[in-house]
């Protein structure tokens, strides 16, 4: 039989699963659901890693064994958070060799080919991440959407929210937002808002949704929509800024990640325009692979490390 190994990419929203032969040559990708140990219960994130397991299991067909895993997520750095991530591997029936790391350093890894440069990643949460020739790393943002996490989905979400309540406050502009929002809410007020938001177990994916309402309302000139566009794009900006300048990288090479920045090119092109005034020097480049090929080229390394201590 055939070895293979697997490399989870974890968000808050979903995770994908890329397998990688043990030249490191691509196989499949299954997808599962959220696998953020800090904010999901034990059995989901339990049940998304068998899940995504058993997929591969069928994927890889019965001449292909899983011989490693990589579970690149959000929250990894939480000890607790680590420690239930494997042992949903451990329920899931995966005995082999696992590593579990934050998304951020498999972002890396995926985005410029190798653990070297900067990745900035704004999915449902935000973070970005460098690390040096030599082994220096850094990082900021990423601490959750409670304290942190601005320019992420979450946060525009967020922002979208709070501009229709000012804005009925007479607090902020009147925004083609509010019956945007209404309408994907299926509310008629700020009452029925209040109410949505605050709903038991609501998710901060529910809340994430909701920056797909701005570039349609961003393309009207729409005021509130505009502040939440420039506020995340600042916010991400710095978020570069401060680990650039704490590895002395401000001309080196930064990868753009995550689904707020794939899917949206006006926060896109705003935050670019930022960075070129901050940072003059630095290289935006478009990432070469995902988190979950990253992840499974971490896989690949713990294959070679058995290799070793075999000798």
């Amino acid at each position: 039989m055939e070895a293979y190994v697997l490399g989870l990419d974890g968000g808050g929203t979903k995770t994908l699963a890329q397998a990688m032969d043990a030249q490191g040559a691509p196989l499949f990708c299954v997808r599962g659901g959220a696998l953020n140990a800090n904010s999901e219960a034990y059995r989901r994130v339990r049940d998304t890693v068998q899940e995504l397991l058993a997929q591969a299991a069928v994927c890889a067909g019965p001449d292909r064994y899983l011989a490693a895993v990589c579970i690149a997520a959000a929250g990894a750095g939480n000890p607790d958070a680590c420690r239930v991530l494997r042992s949903a591997l451990a329920d899931a029936g995966f005995r082999g060799p696992a590593r579990v790391v934050g998304d951020h350093l498999a972002a890396l890894t995926g985005a410029l080919g190798s653990p070297e440069g900067m990745v900035l990643i704004a999915g449902t949460g935000s973070i970005c991440a460098g690390r040096t020739a030599d082994g220096r790393e850094a990082r900021a943002g990423g601490r959750g959407h409670l304290i942190d996490d601005e320019g992420s989905g979450y946060a525009m979400g967020r922002d979208v929210l709070r501009a229709v309540v000012e804005a009925e406050d007479g607090r902020g502009p009147c925004t083609c937002l509010t019956p945007a929002v209404y309408k994907a809410l299926q509310v008629t007020d700020v009452a029925g808002l209040v109410s949505y938001v605050y709903a038991p177990g609501r998710s901060k994916r529910e809340i994430a949704c909701l920056a797909r309402l701005l570039p349609q309302a961003a393309a009207r000139d729409d005021r509130a929509a505009q502040r939440i566009y420039m506020r995340a794009a600042e916010e991400l900006a710095r978020l570069v800024q401060a680990v650039a300048e704490r590895l002395a990288m401000q001309n080196g090479s930064l990868a753009l990640a995550g689904g707020a920045l794939y899917n949206d090119a006006h926060l896109r092109e705003l935050l670019e325009a930022r960075l070129n005034r901050l940072l003059p020097e630095l290289h935006v480049v478009q990432a070469r692979h995902d988190a979950a090929w990253g992840a499974a080229q971490m896989a690949r390394g713990l294959l070679s490390s058995n290799r070793e201590e075999l000798r």
